[in-house]
């Protein structure tokens, strides 16, 4: 099957969204797919990878990755079209118009897909259809907590996505204290004020992310408007208990529950988890990652025979 990932108006960075595509554009290729992907611009560097096309090919079937492709998928030859959502991306449109986005799409002959149980029941309630497709972890090790030691607490950034709650993380770390707690995070950009953390890595590379992951015993999530949030499940295998909010748009509600992690109405709540952890939670959201979402490999087998009908 021929297979084209259009991000023409977005292009590729170094983002959570962006290395998704690139990983599962690689298995994809592992399992006898021709794969192609186009972007006028190409940033990403977290994995090495084919270089990417400048203008859309001939290809059995055309996938969006956000909203702002939609147009440039429409309007490509192929027999079937689809836009992955991975989010419901209102930093850059308004809600109303991704709706109306979407809808046309679907009145145009396209199919959405989303990466999230919750994107999912969100698309349904404004009456629109789509299909659940998870992209899969990439499992190599899985790891046991670090109880020992003064507790470090990591926390995603992003410049410009508010929606990522750093400043609520600061805020955790402000009724915590610092005198028994380390704080540790990293992201896209560099927050304004770092002297309150321990460590911070802009735009890390794989291994520098992953060491972060095991130096922190819990993995703090206040996010909202995520599609599926990868970044607590990688922390979770590293070995971090995640302490998350109960935001249903929090796009961890595939693998968080009450058995798996630590859920918070409030910002006192979430500090009263962290000063008694219960790290029995860690191997209980790892079973549900391995059972539950799978690897790579296993959903994009499912996500061929999806995209096949």
């Amino acid at each position: 099957m021929t297979i084209c990932f259009t991000a023409l108006t977005t292009n590729l960075s170094n983002t959570g969204g962006n290395r998704t595509i690139i990983r599962s554009v690689d298995e994809l290729r592992k399992q006898g797919n021709d794969v192609s992907v186009v972007a006028r611009k190409d940033r990403y560097t977290w994995d090495e990878h084919k270089t990417v096309l400048k203008s859309i090919p001939k290809s059995d079937v055309n996938i969006a990755v956000s909203v702002l492709d939609i147009k440039n998928t429409i309007n490509s030859k192929s027999k079937r079209k689809f836009i992955w959502m991975r989010g419901v991306e209102n930093w850059f449109w308004p809600e109303d118009k991704i709706l109306r986005r979407l809808d046309k799409f679907i009145n145009q002959g396209g199919r959405i897909l989303v990466n999230s149980s919750w994107l999912k029941t969100y698309l349904i309630r404004k009456n629109l259809e789509s299909t659940l497709c998870y992209s899969g972890l990439d499992i190599n090790t899985i790891h046991s907590p670090r109880t020992e030691g003064r507790v470090r607490i990591g926390c995603l950034y992003h410049k410009t996505h508010k929606t990522k709650g750093w400043h609520l993380f600061r805020r955790l770390a402000d009724i915590l204290g610092y005198d028994n707690y380390e704080y540790a995070g990293f992201g896209v950009g560099r927050p304004k004020e770092c002297d309150w953390l321990t460590r911070y890595h802009n735009d890390p590379s794989p291994e520098k992310k992953d060491a972060l992951f095991k130096s922190c015993n819990i993995w703090f999530s206040p996010t909202f408007w995520e599609g599926f949030h990868s970044v607590p499940a990688e922390a979770n295998l590293m070995g971090c208990l995640v302490v998350c909010s109960n935001s249903e748009s929090n796009g961890l509600s595939d693998y968080c529950n009450s058995d798996t992690s630590m859920v918070y109405s409030t910002l006192t709540e979430a500090a009263d988890m962290c000063r008694n952890p219960e790290y029995n939670r860690v191997e209980r959201m790892q079973y549900r990652l391995m059972n539950k979402i799978g690897t790579r490999k296993e959903n994009m087998r499912k996500f061929v025979k999806e995209i096949s009908r």
